[in-house]
């Protein structure tokens, strides 16, 4: 499996830290990353796949990311994560279990409409934007970790 990014082909083998519960972190290659996974991005890194971001290294959660492969663009979008997720623990974000509901991928990048709740069976939905997500291509930039 590869992807294309801005011509050019991303590695199937770049190398990525995710966790699968709590104390679980697992250094995997982007091939193997699956929906639900909770990827931790280093600065600099390139973003293997649309994600929503849960907490960044900045204490109210804001991060960069440059977006040159997918519209040329070299300045740099702030993003963010919501304060509900920003929030929580190390721990609880390893085992970060919630469920995001949204359209099918579509070629619209400035745009995202969607809901998330914190964990199966609540009521409570999060609304969710464009400044919540990483888009795969992209680049983490100004922030040491998402």
């Amino acid at each position: 499996m590869t992807s294309t990014c801005g011509g050019a082909i991303a590695s199937p083998s770049r190398e990525y830290t995710v966790c699968r519960g709590p104390g679980n972190r697992k250094v995997v290659a982007s091939s193997t990353l699956v929906v639900g996974d909770v990827v931790y991005l280093r600065k600099d890194m390139e973003v293997p796949a649309d994600m929503v971001i849960l907490k960044t290294s900045d204490e109210l959660g804001g991060c960069y990311i440059q977006t040159t492969n997918l519209d040329g663009e070299s300045d740099l979008k702030p993003r963010r994560a919501l304060t509900e997720t920003q929030d929580l623990g190390d721990e609880q974000v390893a085992s970060f279990n919630g469920v995001i509901n949204c359209v099918h991928p579509n070629p619209a990048i400035y745009s995202f409409d969607a809901n998330m709740v914190m964990a199966a069976g609540d009521t409570k939905k999060l609304s969710l934007s464009a400044e919540q997500i990483l888009l795969q291509c992209t680049h983490l930039r100004n922030t040491e970790w998402v």
